[in-house]
């Protein structure tokens, strides 16, 4: 999903895009805990505690990003007529309140700490991380390095979106 959404030229496929990827940390939470139940606890949870309740925050914090992210797209269509991300260029000086609320709802879909994306991600992460199956010793530690780059790939799609359609000229 975030490789898809970093190929869209379309800003509301973009935004769609963003929101398969990020429900595939609620779809390795939920994996979690059905594949956990002779786990010992770490911090006072075992890795489908972990999981699962980082999954039910990624929904939460994505419920309200992606509705956000969706609600700055349809702004900016009512008001010019398109979705080309590439024929955007220099919001933030005509719409500086809509681009600040916009910063922060991309931010939030992001995953930056402090915003509702954060928790989600580092809960499914760090239980990812803990989780050994039975013969497959290392299985959860490349499975959380894989969704830890997820993180990575996404900030790089946002912010090269923010660069595109709120600065420049």
């Amino acid at each position: 999903g975030a490789f898809a959404a970093m190929a869209q030229t379309d800003f509301k496929k973009l935004v769609a895009y963003s929101s398969i990827s990020h429900m595939g940390y609620v779809v390795l939470g939920m994996a979690l805990w059905a594949g956990s139940s002779s786990q010992t606890p770490v911090f006072g949870m075992t890795s489908g505690e972990w999981g699962m309740n980082g999954a039910m925050y990624q929904m939460i914090g994505h419920g309200v990003s992606s509705a956000g992210m969706f609600l700055c797209v349809g702004i900016i269509y009512d008001r010019a007529h398109h979705r080309n991300l590439d024929n955007f260029r220099g919001l933030l000086e005509p719409m500086p309140l809509y681009s600040g609320i916009s910063f922060i709802l991309f931010f939030a879909a992001l995953g930056l700490p402090g915003l509702c994306g954060f928790v989600g991600e580092a809960m499914v992460i760090f239980g990812t991380w803990n989780f050994e199956p039975a013969g497959y010793p290392l299985a959860g530690k490349i499975c959380a390095l894989l969704s830890a780059l997820t993180v990575v790939i996404t900030a790089a799609y946002i912010l090269w979106t923010l660069q595109r359609v709120y600065m420049g000229t």
